[in-house]
């Protein structure tokens, strides 16, 4: 947490921490994040350009949500800072500069810049959820704390005042405005967004917050899967399950064991089996994911052996395989269109064989039926590998 002078916040980089200016307030950490916070928003709402500044108001809150003694500060901290900074610029990105709220000079060429919009998004969001979680809970972050000290930062006639100005905040207007901005972010569609959320037009108004929102969302499972679809596509290894998407489908009424298979499903879609270890060791929808699984193995398994059809040398070992089991894992890919079918990342042999094992130990006992087809797939590909194997030696990684 630190606080530069405004004339060098952008360049200086060893500017000591605000503690060491207020060490007497040293009691009091998260109130002076907050100030932090206010202070770097209003920056922002000079320079919008300055993505960083939003970015880092954002760790100042997230500071004072850690470790704040007064959830009520904090909450109004975070409201002025979405309220005054944050939901101006969202309406004009949403619908335009209809209430003339912010420059048009300013904004329009940031708003053409889809860098600056995706970023803009993503900050704006995780705003939103934090106003959503500590909205959820009565006592908001932390613990809540007497104190009769009349010092500055504790006694702030700024977040006194702020506290008060957010009493009447409808917490289903902050939750369906965050369903209408995470919709946005993950799916790019206004249209699809205005027919899942048809108050959107009431939205992100100045007194949006105050009014009392119809939190129904319609065409709930479209909207749900495309952003999780989204997720999927831009996790990579170095992220995990966004926290967001759950609290999303939470917010919707979509369960998260439901939330969190459509993830791991639309993962292994993507070729992404390896990031999804610890996934599928939690709660899942067994039968949902069986099913669905079952079905990429068998697109998986029939492109393999398509492409090796197609190669002289490797006919031999096409017609090594059980000829039954070949014709029901086409049968079951051909349910699926060939554009589908495009879609899915081809993944190597040994990683089918591995995916085909584990699903094998997840789902075993759910009905014999599937006990079968796990059975005839495992065998199938184990056959598969071992021929190439056989035929190319153990280098087959590729394959």
């Amino acid at each position: 947490m630190y606080l530069y002078n405004p004339s060098g916040l952008d360049g200086i980089i060893d500017s000591r921490p605000l503690l060491f200016f207020f060490k007497a307030y040293a009691k009091y950490p998260s109130r002076l994040a907050m100030q932090r916070s206010l202070i770097l928003a209003r920056m922002f709402g000079k320079r919008p350009r300055d993505l960083h500044l939003l970015k880092h108001t954002v760790s100042a809150l997230q500071t004072a949500a850690e470790s704040t003694e007064d959830s009520e500060a904090f909450r109004g901290a975070i409201l002025e800072v979405y309220q005054s900074y944050v939901r101006p610029v969202c309406r004009a990105m949403l619908f335009g500069f209809d209430e003339e709220e912010v420059s048009r000079d300013v904004l329009s060429p940031l708003l053409g810049d889809s860098a600056w919009v995706n970023d803009f998004t993503r900050v704006a969001r995780k705003i939103l959820s934090m106003i959503v979680e500590c909205s959820s809970d009565p006592e908001g972050p932390g613990i809540h704390s007497e104190s009769t000290s009349k010092l500055w930062p504790y006694a702030c006639p700024v977040l006194e005042t702020l506290t008060k100005k957010y009493l009447g905040v409808q917490r289903s207007s902050i939750e369906i405005h965050y369903v209408a901005l995470f919709g946005f972010e993950m799916t790019q569609d206004l249209p699809a967004v205005r027919r899942a959320v048809p108050s959107l037009e009431r939205l992100f108004l100045v007194r949006s917050l105050h009014s009392k929102m119809p939190t129904k969302v319609e065409q709930t499972t479209d909207l749900f899967r495309s952003a999780v679809a989204k997720c999927a596509e831009n996790t990579s290894p170095q992220t995990k399950l966004d926290a967001s998407l759950l609290l999303f489908g939470k917010v919707i009424g979509v369960d998260e064991v439901l939330g969190r298979t459509w993830f791991a499903i639309d993962m292994l879609k993507l070729g992404k089996d390896a990031m999804i270890s610890n996934l599928i060791l939690t709660s899942l929808d067994k039968d949902l994911f069986c099913s669905e699984v079952i079905l990429i193995l068998c697109i998986r398994i029939d492109s393999s052996i398509e492409s090796l059809r197609q190669m002289k040398n490797y006919r031999q070992v096409i017609s090594s395989l059980d000829a039954d089991a070949v014709r029901w894992v086409q049968d079951e890919a051909s349910k699926c269109s060939r554009e589908t079918r495009d879609a899915y990342t081809q993944t190597s042999l040994v990683a089918t064989q591995s995916l085909a094992l584990r699903l094998r130990n997840i789902c075993c006992g759910i009905s014999s039926d599937t006990d079968d087809q796990l059975q005839a797939i495992g065998d199938l590909v184990t056959g598969l590998v071992g021929a190439v194997k056989k035929r190319e030696g153990e280098n087959i990684l590729a394959v």
